[in-house]
């Protein structure tokens, strides 16, 4: 699931693409950061998801795990929120970005087409959530193994933390992409653009 969904995120990165602007191309920069966050925190954990070695992870492979690993539940909930552009989450703030950059450069049809495909992304990003939280363990001893150690520990949490404050103060990496890009805000682009119409 996760992997096809990268065809859907590639299609937001496109979107940037397409604007041919500055506000595109800091739109892009501040998306691949974002995306690199969310998908490094999610495989993750689908790579300690697996039981006695099962490589193949199954949406009902997580049933239960919030009452056996809250943690980890609430880790990968934050992933998979930030993946679908729930607000709050930096996922949402990049995708915002994306949008405006695309009414910027009047990509109507673009900006509406990829507000339909979040929308519709929520079919295949809250069933692993409703599984988390909502279902029960399919047997007594499911996630005892689901630890993250070391590393991978470390890794979950930074990216899960950085999603969040960033989701809810972007502005500081907003600057970054926009410095990088060599572009204005997406407030700024608005106004140009309304006063040349």
């Amino acid at each position: 699931m996760l992997a096809y969904s990268s065809i859907g995120h590639a299609g937001y990165l496109l979107v940037a693409v397409s604007s041919g602007s500055p506000m595109g191309a800091a739109a892009l920069l501040f998306y691949i950061f974002a995306y690199t966050l969310m998908t490094v925190g999610a495989f993750a954990i689908l790579s300690v998801a697996g039981r006695d070695g099962e490589h193949t992870v199954l949406i009902d492979s997580f049933a239960g795990l919030a009452s056996k690993r809250p943690g980890l539940a609430l880790a990968m909930t934050i992933f998979m929120m930030s993946l679908l552009g729930f607000p709050g989450t930096l996922g949402f703030i990049g995708k915002w970005y994306i949008l405006s950059a695309a009414i910027a450069a009047e990509l109507n049809v673009l900006a509406v087409l990829l507000v339909v495909g979040s929308v519709i992304s929520a079919g295949y990003y809250l069933p692993v959530v409703m599984a988390m939280y909502m279902k029960p363990a399919t047997v007594e001893r499911a996630h005892e193994s689901t630890n993250l150690i070391g590393a991978a520990r470390w890794v979950v949490t930074s990216t899960a933390i950085l999603l969040i404050l960033f989701g809810v103060w972007p502005n500081k990496l907003l600057d970054m992409a926009r410095d990088s890009a060599g572009s204005e805000s997406p407030v700024q682009s608005a106004a140009v653009a309304a006063m040349d119409r």
